[in-house]
């Protein structure tokens, strides 16, 4: 195991292991907080973003079975994520009402913060999904073909949002800017 070094002359350094952010992680999977529903109805979801599965008005509803990691690969943070349930609403669309899809892969993440937001900024994720259910008159396997085909990953990330979460508050004390780098060595 390497030894984290923090700078010894900038104004606030850290080393931080894979365990804590884990461990943060499972305890915002626990406390529901990557649970979430987008929907045209309340304009959290905009209808564009439908438009690819044959529908102008729905919702879509994520839970994580699973919670979040990052493990290292190649020197680079990678987030993974397992058993992602995605719940596809779409009264009166083209294609059906429905759709249930499970969702897991991976993504180079680098992190930084600015104006006192941690920030997280994604590589070209690596994503799989299975159709476990539809209304939409074909198989799973026929339905999730197509998605694989029609679908792209930016759209899926754009339904995830943002990745942005502001730090707590300390009295006198700012974080204006921060980066994060990885240790290379694995260990």
């Amino acid at each position: 195991t390497v030894a984290p070094s923090p700078s010894r002359t900038s104004p606030m350094s850290a080393a931080i292991y894979d365990d804590f952010l884990n461990r943060a992680m499972y305890e915002m999977w626990s406390a529901n907080l990557i649970a979430m529903t987008l929907s045209t109805e309340d304009g959290s979801l905009d209808a564009l973003m439908l438009a690819p599965l044959g529908a102008t008005q729905g919702a879509v509803t994520v839970d994580a079975g699973l919670p979040p990691a990052v493990v290292e690969q190649d020197g680079q943070f990678v987030a993974q994520l397992g058993e992602v349930a995605l719940r596809l609403d779409t009264p009166g669309g083209e294609n059906g009402d429905f759709l249930d899809v499970m969702l897991g892969g991976q993504t180079a993440l680098e992190l930084s913060i600015e104006s006192n937001e941690l920030r997280l900024a994604i590589g070209t994720p690596d994503l799989r999904f299975a159709v476990q259910d539809s209304d939409w008159g074909a198989s799973n396997d026929t339905i999730t073909t197509l998605l694989e085909q029609q679908l792209p990953i930016d759209v899926i990330l754009l339904l995830l949002g943002k990745f942005a979460f502001p730090l707590p508050a300390q009295p006198g004390i700012t974080i204006a800017h921060a980066t994060a780098e990885r240790d290379p060595s694995g260990e």
